[in-house]
């Protein structure tokens, strides 16, 4: 194998490593600045953390370019559900995705997700 290949090589896998490293770190940024953007109001956290972590499993190609906590909803039968907005980015297209986390209050026990894309 001649120099200026083996250079080649090892420059693409070191972009690509640290393509890996950024998309990684943005999304850990997001989760992190996801729990803390409301210091106040910190009863969604765990939810907000289930719903882009579920979210990154359905797309894991887009970007998270934003999020927001729209609120919480109380249910029969010791239930509730908090609801998020996340705005993502794949390819040329932007796009949201409606976020519907369902838990059970008393067991702090998630029940399910729910997802739906949107236009705007």
């Amino acid at each position: 194998m001649n120099q200026r290949y083996t250079k080649k090589v090892t420059g693409t896998i070191r972009l690509s490593f640290l393509l890996a490293l950024l998309a990684v770190a943005a999304w850990t940024g997001l989760a992190l600045r996801a729990g803390s953007a409301d210091a106040a109001d910190t009863s969604y956290h765990k939810w907000s953390l289930i719903a882009i972590a579920e979210t990154k499993d359905k797309y894991p190609k887009a970007s998270l370019v934003d999020y927001s906590h729209i609120g919480r909803t109380q249910l029969e039968n010791g239930l509730s559900e908090e609801k998020f907005k996340l705005w993502l980015r794949q390819a040329d297209r932007e796009f949201g995705v409606f976020v519907t986390v369902r838990f059970s209050d008393a067991e702090d026990r998630l029940v399910s997700v729910a997802m739906s894309e949107t236009p705007r």
